[in-house]
């Protein structure tokens, strides 16, 4: 459920040769990969190169790619070629707007996927599907950090109302599932999300929880609960307008607040109003703005 779908762009145009230009910019890319595949193995990164035309480079070779070289020195070039025949130009000249055109195509993997909204006693949770979320789960949560117990409960559990299906419009095969509770027309919590993992490359988790918000929108339903926002890993649940998140004593909209109490120290066992940073920096350092923030009340007798 923490899915991001990132793509590099890399300059390969001749000029990167010069100057070191290009590995400094290889080293950034490898590093990226292996900090996408090492701290966030759910996500997905794709590598452009342009340079006259663009491709997309395989992961394997990203090690071995170099810039085209040049084979025109004229001080002034002008070409004009059509652009389904771009290989025949010199390949060395900067094209960016194809480098971003491809890029976004990459970015289009949710692209022909079906969603369908299914109460969840008309759902029959197989063998099959069982074994496919156990498998995601153990990928995403860690090795048996959600036992078969536990899956069974987040299906069979009062508080699993619905869920929604999402298949490949093309062949129908099920491609992963968003269980959800339904309070209409207040509430939809998006509980939890399970997907195959052989579509990895559509970045299937960040497009199920988008295609979620866009649903309840559309259907009017006053809020939609994402879950919680506990690490920088989870922020991605914030790109949302109208996002709030619970402070402890309100709804806030301040993401600034949000960042801060993520950062802050989880080894204090200070209690946040305690906090003489936190009261200064958002709340004026006055216990009674928190007091008046909140729209919690106890009655002293």
């Amino acid at each position: 459920m923490t899915n991001c779908s990132t793509v590099v762009l890399l300059d390969m145009s001749g000029s990167m040769m010069r100057y070191g230009r290009f590995l400094a910019a290889k080293r950034v890319a490898m590093a990226m990969q292996a900090l996408v595949h090492s701290r966030f193995p759910q996500d997905s990164i794709d590598f452009v190169g342009f340079y006259s035309g663009a491709n997309k480079i395989p992961e394997a070779m990203l090690p071995l790619s170099m810039p085209k070289p040049v084979t025109i020195y004229d001080y002034q070039v002008r070409l004009k070629v059509p652009i389904d025949q771009i290989e025949r130009a010199p390949q060395h000249f900067t094209n960016l707007h194809l480098g971003l055109q491809l890029a976004r195509r990459i970015l289009r993997k949710g692209e022909g996927i079906e969603m369908k909204l299914v109460g969840r006693a008309d759902f029959d949770l197989t063998s099959a599907r069982r074994e496919c979320y156990k498998n995601f789960a153990d990928a995403r949560f860690g090795k048996d950090a959600m036992p078969h117990e536990r899956l069974e409960l987040v299906f069979n559990s009062p508080v699993s109302t619905h869920l929604l299906v999402f298949t490949d419009a093309k062949t129908g095969a099920e491609l992963g599932v968003a269980v959800l509770y339904i309070e209409s027309p207040q509430l939809a919590f998006y509980r939890f999300a399970f997907y195959d993992l052989n579509h990895f490359n559509r970045s299937l988790g960040l497009f199920m929880m988008t295609s979620a918000v866009a649903y309840f929108a559309e259907k009017g339903l006053a809020h939609l609960y994402l879950g919680t926002c506990y690490s920088e890993r989870a922020i991605y649940k914030t790109q949302f307008s109208g996002v709030e998140f619970f402070n402890g004593f309100r709804w806030s909209e301040d993401l600034a607040e949000l960042k801060f109490l993520i950062c802050r120290d989880k080894e204090s066992n200070q209690h946040l109003l305690q906090n003489e940073e936190f009261q200064k920096k958002f709340y004026a350092g006055d216990l009674n703005n928190i007091a008046s923030a909140s729209g919690f009340r106890i009655p002293l007798k």
